[in-house]
């Protein structure tokens, strides 16, 4: 059977020369004070691992909410405010709501979305687009990479310029770090074969990646699987490892004491497998491509565990899921 989810991420460095090779073209009417980055999923993900480079750039409060995180408090200065809804597929129904409150509050709208003329289009005042095919997997890898580059982008043009010619480095970088995600799970496919127990742990530089980490192998493995800040890990839940847990940390250099930690979770775990930017990208503190390198190992774990247990995590469970939680608006995979 063919491997649609580790067909896109071989195609993601692609998709990440022509983007970079976009400028996006829109006439925003204010410059907003507030900027919230609104999605669930996949999306908020994204949007949390790029808000805070995203409010270096712009130079404005920027920050990712969930769409039940849309209350009034947030909306002080409404006319100030720009939200951001995203939502790849472009058919999220809270997104949708999110943005539909914030037009009632008096704020502005901004769409990034997969395509054009989408179900959360319908609200926004302007339009980004992600300009990559729609994903004919469950779970999105393509889609959470281009999401942040896109935001990135969108930060670039609020301040008034484009994309540094830093960036244009990495696609051969994600090239390599998938590389390096391929060497290592040819060595460690038999042991993770058995796990059923996972914890992705995150310095807070990369916690959106964390959180996506843990969400597509959860999604795939279809098995226990929680993602962490580091300190909120060293905060009680290092009390649930046992010796069947599984531990991946993810820039462990920037988690205070990780060596103590790493001790002492050793007598209770021989599952420990920490990955920093030296790791997987064999350079250190690249601002770059420190917001893309670390979901890679996690996605293509995701893409090819399942392969080897038989069942092709592609599919989801339930086809038509979002259609029946009315979660979602138009065609599911």
């Amino acid at each position: 059977m063919s491997n649609k989810i580790e067909s896109y991420l071989l195609q993601t460095p692609d998709f990440i020369k022509k983007i970079i090779g976009q400028n996006i073209n829109i006439k925003l009417q204010e410059n907003y004070q507030f900027v919230y980055l609104v999605g669930s999923g996949s999306s908020y993900n994204a949007a949390k691992q790029v808000a805070n480079t995203m409010q270096k750039i712009v130079g404005s409060s920027v920050d990712a909410k969930y769409p039940f995180e849309m209350k009034e408090e947030l909306f002080l200065s409404p006319s100030k405010t720009l939200i951001i809804g995203i939502s790849q597929s472009g058919a999220s129904v809270s997104t949708y709501d999110a943005m539909d409150y914030a037009k009632r509050v008096g704020s502005a709208t901004l769409a990034l979305t997969g395509e054009p003329d989408s179900y959360v289009d319908k609200l926004a005042d302007y339009h980004v687009f992600l300009n990559i095919p729609i994903e004919k997997a469950g779970p999105k890898t393509l889609g959470y990479t281009i999401t942040k580059l896109r935001l990135l982008q969108l930060a670039y043009f609020m301040k008034g310029s484009l994309l540094p010619h830093e960036y244009a480095i990495l696609s051969d970088q994600y090239s390599l770090v998938l590389n390096n995600a391929k060497m290592w799970f040819s060595k460690h496919a038999a042991e993770l074969k058995n796990c059923n127990d996972i914890r992705v742990i995150g310095s807070s530089k990369v916690y959106g990646d964390t959180l996506e980490s843990a969400l597509k192998l959860l999604e795939t493995l279809r098995i226990h699987v929680t993602g962490y800040d580091y300190e909120e890990f060293i905060h009680g839940i290092y009390n649930s490892v046992n010796e069947n847990t599984y531990l991946i940390f993810l820039d462990p250099k920037h988690c205070s004491n990780f060596d103590e930690l790493s001790h002492l979770l050793n007598r209770w775990t021989d599952h420990i497998y920490c990955f920093d930017d030296i790791d997987l990208l064999g350079m250190q503190e690249n601002t770059v491509c420190n917001n893309f390198i670390f979901p890679i190992l996690a996605e293509y774990i995701s893409a090819k565990l399942p392969e080897l247990k038989g069942y092709d995590a592609s599919i989801p469970k339930d086809k038509n899921f979002h259609s029946k939680m009315k979660s979602k608006i138009g065609e599911e995979i």
